[in-house]
């Protein structure tokens, strides 16, 4: 994680997890009851962003846990794509706060190789995933407009996760770590 770095402890992270899942939850319910086409839009791209976001390192802890890996701390940092050197895109990626969660390298070494890569996965397809219920929820209380907004904002995730995740994001880290 280049240009910035903080910890916090595991129990802060999952709280901060826990409260953006929340607050997501919170916004598809309100989104419900607004009629205003633009307030409606943008409530929606905000939980549609929460989604992809807050639960992506809690994915990785429960998977973990449940696959008997323990972690150390969270950390907020810049994204692991900064790697890629992509021109443009990493003067905007390195200013980016993103979290991330770290693995007790012990416990790490001590898991199989198919607890690991699943450990590694389950970040990448939960936000791949996830979003998608704002654009089920969007179907049933949105204008046809931001359904197709969020529609494409999915698939651009997809085709984004599944190109760059193996180069240098969770997938990468799962190929890498199955020996």
């Amino acid at each position: 994680m280049a240009r910035f770095c903080h910890t916090l402890s595991v129990r802060s992270g999952n709280l901060i997890e826990v409260l953006g899942i929340a607050l997501a939850i919170g916004g598809l319910l309100l989104a419900a009851s607004i009629r205003d086409p633009l307030s409606n839009l943008v409530l929606l791209v905000m939980v549609w962003v929460s989604l992809w976001y807050f639960p992506h390192c809690l994915i990785h802890f429960i998977v973990g846990r449940i696959a008997g890996i323990t972690f150390t701390h969270y950390l907020i940092g810049s994204s692991a794509l900064v790697k890629l050197e992509l021109p443009y895109l990493r003067k905007i990626l390195r200013y980016l706060p993103v979290l991330g969660i770290r693995t007790d390298r012990a416990s790490l070494r001590r898991s199989s190789p198919r607890a690991r890569r699943l450990m590694f996965e389950s970040g990448a397809y939960g936000s791949m995933l996830l979003p998608s219920f704002a654009v089920i929820f969007s179907l049933s209380y949105s204008s046809a407009t931001t359904s197709a907004l969020l529609i494409i904002m999915s698939l651009v995730n997809v085709a984004v996760t599944l190109y760059y995740s193996p180069r240098a994001g969770d997938i990468w880290r799962a190929r890498t770590s199955y020996y």
